[in-house]
């Protein structure tokens, strides 16, 4: 009896073996069945189309303004929540001296004092040539006085050509003061609505100090960070419907990074939207659902 219990103790064993492995292949199969119910070999690959999304909407265009010279404000239009068109005034500093220098620069370029007289000069100098010439026909003038005037009249051309100089250099600095005093005023870059404030009238400000923010909110970005294993199944000009409250927009997808951030396993998406009525508000969460149609 014992020698048939040893014998019989490896029969168990493989018995044993031989029923987990069983288990385990009817696991698989099952599993397999589960990914792939059409039985055509492959797994359902995750789509980013059956989740929704959580992103943050911000401005499509946002910029800190500021004065590319030091001074004191003079004048500061720009309030919180105010729209401005492009070109608008938004802040300007104290520029009492250069009006003045620019109203001189421009009188200097207007005038054309100096090129009207060395043209008479000019004229004049090649009619004492003339003269001299028939004088010497004559035998009245000498040739040391026939060179003399030519060589008035050479320095007459000389004195034009450095009055129209002096002219031309003129109308330049005119410019020059122009563009010192388009420096000392902040202008829109484009249209938008002013967000924030830094500085105030009669406060000195220092060169590229803030003095206002100004944002573009007719259209706002929403930016989503998505895990890596969705890579490849985004691509710019994809349609999406993004939902704040009971608000709900169509967008398109603007950017897509290049790359996946190997810390997170996630990749930022930026998408665009029209927002001229402003029933979105920049800063908010908002819920994403991409869709599978493509411009």
């Amino acid at each position: 009896m014992s020698r048939l219990k040893l014998n019989s103790r490896p029969t168990v064993w493989a018995f044993l073996v031989i029923c987990l492995a069983s288990a385990v292949v009817v696991g698989i199969e099952r599993q397999g069945r589960a990914a792939d119910p059409a039985g055509n070999g492959r797994t359902e690959a995750r789509r980013v189309t059956d989740i929704d999304l959580q992103g943050q909407l911000r401005p499509s265009k946002q910029v800190t303004l500021a004065l590319s010279i030091a001074g004191v404000i003079a004048e500061r239009t720009a309030e919180v929540g105010q729209r401005v068109r492009q070109g608008d005034l938004l802040a300007r500093l104290d520029s009492e001296l250069e009006e003045a220098a620019l109203a001189i620069a421009k009188l200097k370029a207007s005038s054309t004092h100096q090129v009207a007289a060395a043209r008479l000069t000019m004229d004049q100098k090649a009619h004492d040539l003339e003269r001299v010439k028939e004088l010497q026909k004559k035998n009245a003038a000498t040739a040391w006085e026939l060179r003399q005037a030519e060589l008035e009249v050479e320095l007459a051309k000389v004195r034009m050509d450095y009055a129209k100089f002096q002219q031309d250099l003129e109308i330049q600095e005119a410019r020059q003061a122009e563009v010192a005093l388009k420096r000392r005023r902040l202008l829109a870059p484009w249209d938008g609505v002013i967000s924030r404030t830094y500085k105030e009238a009669g406060e000195a400000v220092q060169e590229q100090a803030p003095v206002c923010e100004l944002v573009n909110l007719d259209s706002l970005w929403v930016e989503l960070n998505v895990l890596g294993d969705y890579y490849g199944q985004i691509v710019p000009g994809l349609k999406a419907t993004v939902t704040m409250g009971s608000q709900v927009r169509e967008a398109r997808v603007l950017r897509v990074d290049p790359q996946v951030d190997r810390a997170s396993n996630t990749f930022g998406v930026i998408l665009e939207m029209d927002n001229k009525d402003n029933a979105f508000v920049a800063g908010r969460p908002a819920t994403v659902r991409l869709g599978a149609s493509r411009e």
